[in-house]
Parts: C-alpha cells; structure tokens; sequence
C-alpha cells in the first residue's frame, strides 16, 4: 500500500479524482458527508533539501503499478 511508503510531511504528486461521500449517521446525527480522494496515479517527489531546487518529480519508469485493493480508503 501506499501508507508503507509514505510518512506525514513527506511530498507526493497525485493525480485523481475527488469524490464526495454520503451516509445517514447511525446515531440520529443526519446526512453526513466526506470528500475522498481517488487516486489514479501518484510519484513521489523529491524535497530538495533546502537546495534551491523546484523540488523535482523523481525519476521512474512510467506509472507505478497501484493495486486499489490494498489503498485504505
């Protein structure tokens, strides 16, 4: 998954789609809402470490292979 790579603060490029999510709270609150996001693609950018730099998209050979099963939300 994703969150085996990825720590709080740490840049990523994402490409998707948001998704807003509806439900009736179980305990007599109302409607309740969310926005996702649904990732179709994503690469991990490097942080420049204070170089100057315009914090460059890593290299790769194309599209990770993103199994949608595994990302937990």
């Amino acid at each position: 998954t994703m969150a085996q790579y990825l720590s709080k603060g740490k840049p990523v490029f994402i490409e998707g789609r948001l998704k807003m999510e509806e439900w009736e709270d179980k305990n007599g609150g109302g409607r309740r809402t969310k926005h996702v996001i649904v990732v179709d693609n994503f690469q991990f950018v490097d942080s420049g470490s204070g170089s100057g730099g315009s914090g460059a998209v890593g290299g790769g050979s194309g599209k990770p292979q993103i199994n949608h099963d595994e990302i937990p939300f």
